[in-house]
Parts: structure tokens; C-alpha cells; sequence
């Protein structure tokens, strides 16, 4: 599970920098937490993680406690908001045939993570992206792709303001869940 708040996005040129900290540290599950300040060390964009370890043989999570003390733990919690599960889509407003291409891949010869948001921001109508941009991001990272998978993508209806959007990438036989993704669209001003 991921989730990242932006605030104002840097342009070409500009000059940021990422801090990143290990926060704490379960049986199952580590959490991490990011800043990403501008130039002028004012914070853009706060983010916060939790990732397992996942035995590559047996594909299930390894138990984290003997990784402990290989970090140096910080109490700081840049997002209030717990990473929670996000709700399924029931009823698709939207939605966009994908197969798995090799690009699509990282090392591990699983979907890339940032794919799946990717997949969900080409099923929202290039309308609605094109007057927004999003502020707020949550994944939840429910299962893997693999090389010619073949998925779906599909987007609730989207509503409020800001827009909210509910996505979901499944297999095209919807058996399978593999990320759920919570977008917050806030309209942008054009610059004439």
C-alpha cells in the first residue's frame, strides 16, 4: 500500500530533493515515509509506504522482524491518514482492455507498480485529465502481473470536488484483483 499528497508541482528545471526514513517496523510489514522538497526546502509532496518482503521461491511475504536492526527507525509521520484498504469497483463508468507487454515489467518479471497507475489514469477521459491534475494517490497492491496476463482496468464514475476516482486493475475473467487505486483530481488553471 502506497499513498503520496502533492501540493505544488515542480516545473522543468527546478531543483528538488527527496528525504526519505524508515518509520516503524512489524512482523509482516515496513513503513516509510517521504518528503519531497522544492529548492527553497519547502515541502511539495509528502508520501507514505508500506511494503513486505516477498520469498521469490514460495511467492508469499517473508517475516521481517530479523531485518530490525538493519535501520534506524523515525517516529515522524508525514500523512495522518492510515493506509487503508481501498473499496472495489462495482460499477465501472470506464474501463480499458490491457495485455501485459515486457516493458511493462520490472526485475522481479512482475508488473511495475507504477503501471497499474498508469493503466488507471488511460481509462479516465483525456477530457477530464487534461482541465485536472491529481493531488492525492492511494494504491493497494493486492496481486501480480505477469508477461501476456491479460487485464482490465476500470474506473467508477467519478464525482465531488475534487474529482474522486476509484480504479482497479483485474484479470479480464475478474478472478483476480491486482491493485485498487484512489485518485483526488483537482481542476488546474490554464496560464493564457
Amino acid at each position: 500500500r502506497f499513498r503520496i499528497h502533492a501540493g505544488t508541482m515542480p516545473c522543468r528545471g527546478d531543483m528538488i530533493m527527496i528525504r526519505t526514513w524508515p518509520r516503524h517496523m512489524d512482523r509482516l510489514f515496513a513503513y516509510r515515509d517521504f518528503e519531497i522538497v522544492d529548492g527553497h526546502d519547502a515541502v511539495i509532496a509528502r508520501a507514505t509506504g508500506m511494503w513486505v518482503i516477498i520469498d521469490m521461491n514460495t511467492r508469499k511475504p517473508v517475516n521481517m522482524q530479523p531485518f530490525r536492526n538493519c535501520f534506524i527507525f523515525h517516529s515522524e509521520k508525514v500523512l495522518d491518514n492510515k493506509l487503508n484498504r481501498l473499496p472495489p469497483v462495482d460499477e465501472p463508468a470506464f474501463h480499458r482492455s490491457i495485455t501485459v507487454d515486457w516493458q511493462d515489467l520490472d526485475f522481479n518479471h512482475h508488473v511495475n507498480n507504477l503501471n497499474y497507475i498508469r493503466w488507471i489514469l488511460r481509462t479516465i477521459p483525456s477530457r477530464i485529465l487534461s482541465d485536472h491534475a491529481v493531488s492525492d494517490l492511494a494504491i493497494n497492491h493486492l496481486g501480480e502481473g505477469r508477461l501476456g496476463d491479460h487485464l482490465l482496468a476500470t474506473v467508477a464514475k467519478l464525482s465531488g470536488n475534487p474529482l474522486v476516482c476509484h480504479g482497479e486493475i483485474i484479470t479480464r475473467d475478474h478472478r483476480n484483483v491486482l491493485a485498487r487505486i484512489r485518485l483526488e483530481l483537482n481542476p488546474v488553471s490554464r496560464k493564457e
